[in-house]
């Protein structure tokens, strides 16, 4: 299943906690689950009279897919995943051009500066965040919400910003780490964002100061 999400500027916002705390966020559960087979074919929904360049393309992937093997492996780790989750889906997401030019063009910086000590640049970082709208309606195949504090849906639509995040993004090498930035509620989200930054790569923390230094990669579904 293929979705085409027209990127809005929709005002959405977020607090992101403190990383030394494991904050309650709850939110309201709107729908009941729903399933459906996943399928990468699909012809996907889409806003009329827009160029598609504009939209946030969230691709659901197959358990065999080996991206989606990968993931699964990592998120679920014993030791620094979230073992006892149940993955209900991942997608794979690629977001409005602007936004991945917007992030090429900072890489490209970022390598000029320090192409000298052949630093890998980007890392790839577990980001938990907080919903409003029901995911599984997502897996269904349903539309993201316009709810101006959901997490899920603005990412997706927006990509992260740091203006909504306390002036800075946070993201974690292990998933057991976001784990505690997630909401409340039964069903969860977490992205894997793609992270340029010149931290040593044992950093099990980075915090980015803008919004081009992330990209959303994946998004996992979980309970």
């Amino acid at each position: 299943m293929v979705l085409n999400v027209f990127c809005l500027s929709s005002g959405w916002s977020r607090k992101k906690a403190n990383p030394t705390e494991h904050p309650d966020l709850s939110c309201a559960q709107m729908t009941p689950n729903q399933t459906t087979k996943p399928s990468n074919t699909t012809a996907a929904e889409k806003v009329k009279d827009k160029d598609r360049s504009e939209f946030t393309k969230l691709t659901l992937l197959d358990p065999t897919d080996k991206d989606y093997r990968k993931i699964h492996e990592k998120f679920k780790d014993e030791k620094i995943g979230v073992p006892n989750s149940d993955v209900k889906a991942i997608f794979r997401l690629n977001m409005p051009q602007e936004i991945i030019e917007r992030h090429a063009k900072l890489k490209k910086k970022m390598e000029r500066k320090w192409f000298r000590i052949n630093l890998n640049l980007t890392r790839q970082m577990f980001h938990g965040t907080k919903v409003v709208c029901n995911p599984n309606d997502l897996i269904a195949g349903g539309q993201l919400c316009n709810e101006t504090k959901c997490g899920l849906c603005g990412i997706i639509k927006e990509g992260n910003k740091c203006e909504l995040s306390n002036g800075a993004i946070w993201s974690a090498a292990n998933s057991n780490i976001s784990f505690y930035y997630c909401s409340s509620e039964r069903t969860k989200v977490m992205f894997l964002l793609d992270v340029l930054s010149n931290n040593p790569p044992e950093s099990a923390v980075i915090c980015v100061f803008k919004d081009e230094a992330t990209i959303p990669r994946f998004l996992i579904i979980f309970e």
